[in-house]
């Protein structure tokens, strides 16, 4: 089924990935500072033997020391693991890479670090400029996704701590239209995949050769859903195969196709086969990441386009944000398990979700029930009206008691970019104390423990965000 929101032209994304992450308007993360590297240290502690246990395992890892059930977009190394879903060992160096904006563009920042900084500060004097580009960690390498020229360069950390530009690979020749770090999906050692739906093609490569392996056609019957393209994004690799979010939407009349789905294919293979598997028990995978628990079972989230469809809109969606799995070894979602993500936490609208390590939990970002919606002249003069709430609430669900737990430490907050970020199995949020992504004073980066503690890291600054955060291995 589709779904219509009202027409505007004001959305600035791609299909099928979220407004907030596209946006060129200004957020700002900036490091992680000394409080957050002791609240990293002391919850890593009762994982470091299982998590030392699970790199060890020759089956995950590839020559270059890329773990292959470990992998998720921009850098994360948490996001509810892979098959195993432990927190990974606090060794290596440490790469990040910020974005700094004016109202006409940004720059990125690539920077390295043994560790965090004691003075939870960056100095950007010091990291490598590019200009519109997004970040992957993966392995022994910091992979740097440039969406102007379409090609990926491969970063690697010396012993000094300098970081060392190495080979890049181009994408223009296999038609590919967006580069995204978010679009690209890492198998293995020798097996990446770049899924470019805009372009129709899904590209092979070699991330430790930094060479095309294979291009080939996407399926033409995944690219459409009654007539509106499709957009894959936020890979989840889990026991060697790849899982993206899917959804169908023109940001041109905002009409979205109505299913929850996932692009899937073998993410070990030259030339996989991509499929796709849909419900419509919820509505648009489009802001959050696939996740899976320790026995490998899939979770898909059908977000309503960051909730937008959900209360932001005319006619609002026909059922509520949910939470959907596959179980190990299934093509099909199950159709017994569902989880309404708004009666469990409380909510109008999901704007964002994020696995945590294990599996077994969610971190939702929500309109809370207890807030009244836009009203139907403030979205009749306004179509994108939802994005200004600034009382989005965070909380921790449990998914075998269907319970919540509030972050009550972070305060109610704007809308913010819904890239998942993590650092040694400890998920990071970023919050907009001044509203709707303000270009002033940005974000405020936390901490989230399993009980729903919050240990608030730095204040981005001016004019700043992340766009990446990981340990190199």
């Amino acid at each position: 089924m589709s779904y219509a929101p009202p027409r505007s032209s004001k959305m600035t994304t791609k299909p099928g990935i979220s407004f907030i992450t596209f946006t060129s308007s200004l957020r700002a993360r900036r490091l992680l500072g000394a409080g957050l590297a002791a609240y990293l240290a002391l919850h890593l502690g009762a994982c470091s033997d299982d998590a030392a246990t699970e790199s060890a395992d020759p089956s995950a890892s590839g020559a270059a020391g890329e773990r292959a059930e470990d992998t998720s977009p921009a850098g994360n190394d948490a996001g509810g693991g892979g098959a195993g879903g432990q927190a990974a060992v606090a060794v290596g160096p440490i790469a990040v890479l910020t974005r700094v904006c004016s109202p006409e563009t940004c720059q990125h920042y690539l920077n390295a670090f043994d560790e965090l900084p004691d003075d939870a500060q960056i100095d950007r004097t010091l990291g490598a400029e590019s200009g519109n580009t997004q970040g992957v960690v993966f392995g022994n390498a910091a992979y740097i996704f440039d969406r102007d020229d379409n090609s990926v360069t491969r970063w690697t950390i010396d012993d000094d701590s300098k970081l060392q530009a190495g080979a890049t690979v181009s994408f223009q020749a296999a038609g590919v239209t967006d580069a995204c770090a978010i679009c690209n999906a890492f198998g293995d050692a020798t097996h990446a995949y770049m899924v470019d739906s805009g372009g129709g093609v899904i590209v092979t490569w070699n991330p430790t050769t930094m060479e095309i392996v294979a291009v080939q056609d996407l399926p033409e019957d995944i690219l459409t859903r009654n007539g509106l393209p499709a957009g894959f994004a936020w890979p989840k690799v889990v026991a060697g195969r790849a899982y993206m979010a899917a959804s169908w939407m023109d940001y041109d009349t905002n009409e979205v196709y109505g299913s929850a789905a996932v692009a899937t294919f073998d993410a070990t293979v030259d030339e996989p086969e991509v499929s796709v598997i849909e419900d419509d028990r919820c509505g648009v995978s489009s802001s959050v990441t696939p996740f899976a628990d320790e026995a490998g079972n899939v979770y898909v989230v059908g977000d309503w386009s960051s909730g937008l469809a959900q209360i932001g809109t005319a006619t609002p969606a026909p059922n509520p944000a949910c939470l959907l799995r596959i179980n190990a070894g299934d093509a099909k979602f199950d159709p017994d398990y569902y989880v309404d993500l708004l009666e469990a936490a409380g909510a109008r609208a999901l704007y964002g979700g994020y696995g945590m390590a294990g599996g077994t939990q969610m971190l939702l970002n929500y309109w809370p029930v207890g807030d009244e919606p836009p009203t139907a002249a403030a979205i009749a003069a306004d179509p994108y009206a939802y994005f200004a709430f600034n009382g989005f609430r965070y909380a921790v669900l449990d998914l075998a008691t269907r319970t919540t737990v509030e972050v009550s430490a972070i305060p109610p907050a704007g809308a913010g970019n819904n890239t998942p970020l993590a650092l040694d199995g400890v998920n990071l949020i970023q919050v907009y104390p001044e509203g709707n992504m303000s270009r002033e004073v940005g974000a405020d980066l936390f901490a989230i423990s399993p009980e729903g503690d919050a240990t608030k890291g730095l204040a981005a600054g001016p004019n700043a965000d992340f766009e990446m955060i990981g340990r190199l291995r």
